[in-house]
This record gives structure tokens, C-alpha cells and sequence, in this order.
């Protein structure tokens, strides 16, 4: 439905990205009260929200990133590389004005808030 890969494809290739002790950013995407878009607008216009954010988010990454839907409103991102604050504001000012661009006439003007939590995976050095 969204277009990126969900949750069972993506893992088994971060899995393999992490053996490889690949150090990157991991991030937990959560999209705040979509329960009241599908209460309010309709589940159709709740798929409209998601296929949108899934989008976005696919459009914010560099091709070796990830990118997936973990299921209903939660998506993931994994960005090998990216092990320091500054790289990562710039990755989130960028994925935040993508964010802000999201028009969804169904919805009207109801604003689309995300959560977003993220930790730094650093290849251990002996």
C-alpha cells in the first residue's frame, strides 16, 4: 500500500547491515493521533495520510537507507553513517520541511504531527 517495505523485508537487510558492523542512526517514526483521522475523515483518508508519510519519508533518504513501515501509523528508519548530531539535524530539518509540504485534501488542514525517537549505533572499537 505505501510503497516502501514493511517490516519482515527490511529487518534481515539491517540485520545484515549491523553484522557488518555498519554504524548508523536508528529512528522510531510515529505518527501522533491517526486514530482520529480515520475517526474524523474516514479510513480512506487514513491510508491517504500513511501512503503520504511513507513517501515523504522514502523521499528524505539517501538510497542506502532504510526505510519501512513497522505497521499501522509506525514507520523505521535506519541511516548507515550518520553517527553524529550534526549530520543527523540535517537529515531531520530536511525530513521535517518534507514533512510540513504533505497536502491532503481529505483532511483538510488537520496537521500531521510525528514523534520521533532515535539512538546512534556505533561499532564497538577494542
Amino acid at each position: 500500500m505505501t510503497g516502501i517495505s514493511n517490516r519482515r523485508s527490511r529487518e534481515k537487510m539491517i540485520e545484515r547491515v549491523l553484522n557488518n558492523k555498519v554504524s548508523g542512526m536508528i529512528c522510531l517514526v510515529d505518527y501522533i493521533k491517526f486514530k482520529s483521522i480515520n475517526d474524523t475523515y474516514g479510513h480512506m483518508a487514513g491510508d491517504e495520510v500513511i501512503v503520504a508519510i511513507a513517501h515523504t519519508l522514502q523521499k528524505s533518504c539517501r538510497d542506502k537507507d532504510v526505510a519501512m513501515r513497522l505497521g499501522g501509523d509506525e514507520f523505521a528508519l535506519f541511516i548507515p553513517g550518520v553517527t553524529e548530531r550534526k549530520c543527523a539535524n540535517a537529515f531531520f530539518k530536511r525530513l521535517f520541511e518534507n514533512l510540513k509540504q504533505i497536502q491532503i485534501e481529505s483532511i483538510k488542514d488537520h496537521p500531521i504531527i510525528m514523534s520521533l525517537g532515535l539512538a546512534f549505533m556505533m561499532e564497538k572499537k577494542n
